[in-house]
């Protein structure tokens, strides 16, 4: 597994860098590549409302048209995997379509076999685990055949809940069309395809769905580029929830950078996944450990492990070039360096770092600071034009409350910690 990197840049929301978003969250909610391509609209509201003919008739693509909306005019649902299988050398981006150009609609009973990507094509270095219900004793001999043709999930493995009280991250199915959850490649603890049970919040958020949304199947896709689970990914209907993500103070506009309100404004953040703490450690008689303002940082060597979650440091402007960060494959690694003087800081959420310095026996040499860091909580994000998938969270809430009244969450995260722990030693 390829760990989570973090790119070069300065304080996002400000020059270059905050350009540079406007124009990935231009060109995911609107695709234009000249005059010739339909402009992309969010949503399933169709670009004509008379119902297209599945068989032998090529379609026409017109201004307003998006794959999604086709596949609701064709089939009753948005499910437009068929479509792009049939279509792999006109269709070279699902996102993208051009004016005039012309489709076939296949009958889902006649949907070709599922084609390998061209070339380049966004879903090539994407996988998605599809989670489908456990089979009755009677029938385990025989796996449930996929709700819908979905040729691009063809060739992921299919992967059987657990019983519910397991506490298996794992959807149950249903004839409808699975839920689209798309994660970081590797955050630890929290996500991670080669983690137990997918990571922590995929457990979690594993089983909230299953208690949410029992008649569906959902299937996880992890993605290292989490510039563009936001700015693209969801805003073009390749996936239907996001996450972890860290939910701005909505409540506080004013002191919000421009990606933050936009993200107020234009996406639902379900309830907490997971609540802690980013700390940030020094050795004991630094007088760096007295800093209240993280710009005094710049400059220096910071170290965080390797596929951690970093988006705060992004927030602070703690990235290259303003700090030097060091990234070793574990929490220890990055103790180790800081009482030998290698690096001058170390930060990471909170109990991964009580843990490793518990375990290496420097509680006397290192300290952490009562003025840096900040709460941090995750939460799985969804479109507002989303309507399907803002019901999925809403019910997702709801099941997250009672997960955590009657000890289920408390159960996931206990173990979840445990195997990290176990993991990073």
């Amino acid at each position: 597994m390829t760990a989570t990197t973090t790119a070069a840049r300065h304080r996002p929301g400000t020059g270059a860098a905050q350009d540079a978003r406007g124009r990935l969250r231009a060109m995911g909610l609107v695709a234009a590549l000249g005059a010739g391509l339909a402009a992309l609209v969010p949503g399933d509201a169709p670009a004509q409302s008379t119902r297209i003919a599945c068989g032998s008739t090529p379609y026409t693509i017109q201004s307003g048209d998006t794959l999604r909306a086709i596949a609701i005019r064709a089939y009753g649902r948005g499910n437009f995997e068929p479509i792009v299988a049939a279509n792999r050398e006109v269709i070279q981006n699902p996102a993208l379509l051009r004016v005039g150009q012309r489709i076939a609609i296949p009958c889902l009973g006649a949907a070709p076999a599922a084609a390998a990507p061209a070339a380049g094509a966004q879903d090539n270095a994407r996988a998605a685990i599809v989670f489908q219900p456990a089979a009755t004793p009677a029938r385990a001999a025989t796996p449930a055949p996929a709700p819908v043709p979905a040729p691009a999930a063809a060739a992921a493995p299919r992967v059987a809940a657990a019983d519910p009280q397991a506490g298996t991250a794992a959807g149950t199915g249903g004839g409808d069309v699975p839920i689209r959850l798309l994660a970081a490649s590797d955050i630890a603890p929290f996500v991670g395809r080669n983690r137990p049970e997918g990571g922590m919040l995929t457990e979690i958020l594993g089983r909230a769905l299953q208690l949410a949304v029992p008649g569906r199947a959902f299937e996880v896709s992890y993605d290292p580029d989490r510039s563009a689970h936001l700015t693209q990914m969801l805003p073009q209907d390749v996936h239907d929830i996001a996450y972890p993500w860290a939910r701005p103070d909505c409540a506080r506009p004013g002191q919000l950078d421009r990606e933050q309100k936009w993200q107020c404004s234009d996406f639902t953040f379900s309830a907490a996944l997971y609540e802690t703490e980013i700390g940030y450690y020094f050795r004991t008689g630094d007088e760096l450990a007295l800093a209240s303002d993280p710009g005094l940082l710049f400059g220096r060597r910071l170290c965080r492990p390797a596929g951690s979650y970093a988006e705060d440091l992004e927030a602070e402007a703690l990235v290259a070039p303003n700090v030097t960060r060091v990234a070793p494959p574990t929490a220890a690694d990055c103790f180790a360096q800081l009482v030998a003087g290698r690096v001058d800081a170390v930060t990471m959420t909170a109990e991964t770092a009580e843990r490793a310095i518990a375990a290496a026996g420097l509680g006397a040499q290192v300290v952490r600071s009562e003025l840096l860091g900040a709460p941090l909580s995750l939460h799985a994000v969804a479109l507002n034009t989303d309507a399907d998938a803002l019901a999925v969270l809403k019910a997702v809430d709801g099941a997250l409350a009672r997960m955590r009244a009657g000890g289920a969450w408390a159960e996931i995260v206990a173990r979840q910690q445990q195997a990290d722990a176990l993991a990073t030693r």
